[in-house]
C-alpha cells in the first residue's frame, strides 16, 4: 500500500495545484486514486498528508481598500486552532494589518487544503487585496487548495437564504 500513496492527479494528469478545478468536481480518477479509495474506502481529499483547515477572518469594513483585517482563525480538522489578531497599538500606530496578515497568509500555505463559506466571494479576495496593499506576498492560484461550502448548500439545498446561520 505504500507504494499506492503516491502524490494526487486529475483526469488530466495534472496535480491538485495546477487543476483544482477537477478536484473539485471529483475528478480525480487516476490509478492512485482509485487505489486508495480502493484499499481504504476513503475519497482523494483524505489522502494522507493532506492538511485541511477551516478558514474565517472578521474585519472592519466589507472593502478591502478601506478596511482592516481584525482578526483570522484557522481551525486544522482534528487538530489545533490558529488564530491572529490585531492589537489596538497596530490599529492606532498606522501598521494596521500587516502582521496578521503575513501571519495568515503563512499559516495558510502550510495546509493542503482550506474550507471556508463564501470564502470564494469574501475571505480569499478580502485577504488578497490586504496583502497586496501591505506588500506580502500571496499563494498563486490553487496552492493551497480551497473548498467553498456556500455552493455546496446553495445547489443542494431550497434554503430561504443561503447564510451560514440558516445552512447549519
Amino acid at each position: 500500500m505504500d507504494n499506492v500513496l503516491e502524490k494526487l492527479y486529475c483526469v488530466h494528469r495534472h496535480p491538485i495545484e495546477n487543476h483544482p478545478v477537477c478536484f473539485a468536481n471529483g475528478k480525480v480518477k487516476d490509478s492512485v486514486a482509485k487505489k486508495f479509495e480502493k484499499y481504504t474506502g476513503k475519497p482523494w481529499y483524505q489522502f494522507p498528508g493532506y492538511r485541511i483547515g477551516y478558514l474565517d477572518i472578521e474585519v472592519d469594513n466589507l472593502r478591502a481598500d478601506y478596511g482592516t483585517m481584525l482578526t483570522w482563525s484557522l481551525k486544522e480538522k482534528d487538530g489545533e486552532v490558529y488564530t491572529g489578531q490585531i492589537t489596538k497599538r497596530e490599529l492606532f500606530s498606522g501598521e494596521t494589518d500587516k502582521r496578521i496578515v503575513q501571519e495568515l497568509v503563512d499559516k495558510m500555505q502550510e495546509f493542503s487544503i482550506l474550507v471556508g463559506y463564501y470564502s470564494t466571494g469574501f475571505d480569499l479576495p478580502y485577504i488578497r487585496s490586504r496583502a497586496v496593499i501591505q506588500g506580502v506576498e500571496f499563494p498563486g492560484y490553487g496552492s493551497p487548495y480551497h473548498f467553498d461550502l456556500y455552493y455546496t448548500i446553495r445547489h443542494k439545498f431550497a434554503l430561504s437564504r443561503n447564510s451560514l446561520g440558516r445552512a447549519v
